[in-house]
């Protein structure tokens, strides 16, 4: 986490708060799409429906998404199986939107992922 002074903000004015907030919040790609399959508790394809018209990277029509930030049992272990079931229940015919964070070594896009 970054620490930042506000006083020095106050001082120097909104310019500089906003080329700080651009820097530690860099724009993200967004692409949205539908459930096609489960991999596991925290890992999922997706059908991309639709990407944002001012995404920096082109993706593809499916893509395998790794959700940032959580981390379900492997395959195999205790418990894998309920947390990929859990996870279809709340991607499962909804509309989902990725945030893109990064792409990994495995090919999977890191992201934030939302379902409505």
């Amino acid at each position: 986490m970054h620490n930042i002074p506000t006083s020095r903000f106050m001082i120097q004015g909104h310019r500089l708060l906003l080329y700080h907030i651009l820097i530690l919040f860099p724009n993200m790609d967004t692409i949205w799409g539908r459930l096609d399959e489960v991999v596991d508790g925290d890992t999922f394809d997706m059908q991309v429906t639709r990407e944002a018209t001012a995404n920096e990277y082109n993706y593809n029509d499916k893509e395998r998404i790794r959700i940032e930030d959580i981390d379900a049992p492997e395959l195999g272990r205790t418990g894998a199986r309920s947390a990929a079931e859990d996870l279809a229940l709340c991607l499962d015919g909804r509309s989902i939107r990725c945030d893109v964070q990064a792409r990994d070594t495995y090919g999977r896009l890191i992201c934030d992922v939302t379902a409505k």
